[in-house]
């Protein structure tokens, strides 16, 4: 969560959930004045560059121009739902949503789960990337069936979440610039560099943090050497998630179906609130892979040194 010293607010979980984030999100825009400020719903059109008074001209869906003398492009890559064009899918006869505009109307309950209208209801869900990994442990708990529809398995290993140490505020987060160091702290391991200290502790920096340092030769280059330390890295994060699978899928043809031939970019894993034995679907399929993480960062340095 963002701007947590600035705002005085200390988070309740590591992971905070939905609610949490949206009231940290409106009192940010509430202190900073950003709702007076902000057009909401308003999509921006056209951008044209005005030499004689060196500023732009920005037209909006709403029928606005505006002039401004610095435009920054902020829109994110996910900011547009993206429909699946599956062949057919126009003459399915069941309901269907997105999950971004889940109908609770439908489904009843709430953030929390206890999904009741579904009970009766064989459930077929598309994908099992992160927001799958949120919505199955609901689906699979409140639905009479749930069908998995899968390209590639995810890597889904168990999300740690505790509560916040009431000490913590008291120790750590009392020194001002606490929060920009633990994000420092946190880009410099889940980057491949060494820290003396884990500040953050989670899901994704121990997969490095247990890794030795890499050690750069004279006849090695520093990028090749943390690309190196990176896939080693990956290679015993899977390994764990695939013993994690074993472990708790029974059925060694169903556990075989996770590719243990492929490595997954950890760019791609994600932490599950429930763990695999705790939900009937999850876990069925293991974690596979199409681009590993040590290729993630030759493509990363690859466009920084373009």
């Amino acid at each position: 969560m963002p701007l947590l010293e600035e705002m005085g607010y200390m988070a309740s979980k590591k992971y905070a959930r939905q609610p949490e984030i949206l009231e940290h999100a409106r009192s940010i825009g509430q202190k900073l004045d950003l709702y007076s400020k902000t057009l909401f719903q308003t999509e921006v059109l056209d951008l044209d560059w005005i030499n004689d008074s060196s500023c732009w001209s920005v037209r909006t869906s709403r029928g606005d121009t505006i002039r401004a003398q610095f435009v920054v492009s902020a829109i994110g890559l996910l900011h547009k739902l993206h429909l699946p064009g599956i062949q057919g899918i126009e003459i399915f006869k069941g309901y269907s949503f997105h999950s971004s505009r889940w109908d609770y109307d439908y489904t009843g309950g709430d953030f929390n789960g206890n999904l009741f209208k579904l009970s009766d209801k064989k459930v077929g869900i598309i994908g099992t990337g992160a927001s799958c990994v949120q919505i199955l442990p609901h689906l699979s708990t409140s639905a009479k069936h749930v069908y998995i529809f899968q390209r590639t398995p995810s890597a889904v290993d168990g999300q740690k979440n505790p509560s916040t140490d009431p000490n913590f505020a008291k120790g750590p987060a009392s020194k001002p610039g606490w929060q920009t160091r633990r994000m420092a702290n946190f880009d410099s391991i889940v980057s491949g560099s060494q820290e003396e200290k884990d500040m953050v502790a989670d899901g994704w920096t121990e997969v490095y943090t247990k890794t030795p340092p890499f050690q750069p030769s004279k006849d090695t280059a520093e990028g090749a050497a943390i690309a190196k330390h990176m896939q080693l890295a990956d290679f015993k994060k899977m390994e764990e998630i695939r013993a994690r699978t074993d472990a708790i899928v029974k059925d060694p043809k169903t556990a075989g179906k996770k590719g243990p031939g492929e490595e997954k970019a950890l760019g791609e894993k994600t932490l599950g609130e429930k763990t695999l034995g705790e939900e009937k679907p999850w876990g069925k399929e293991g974690p596979g892979g199409r681009r590993t993480m040590a290729e993630n960062l030759q493509c990363r340095l690859m466009r920084l040194l373009s």
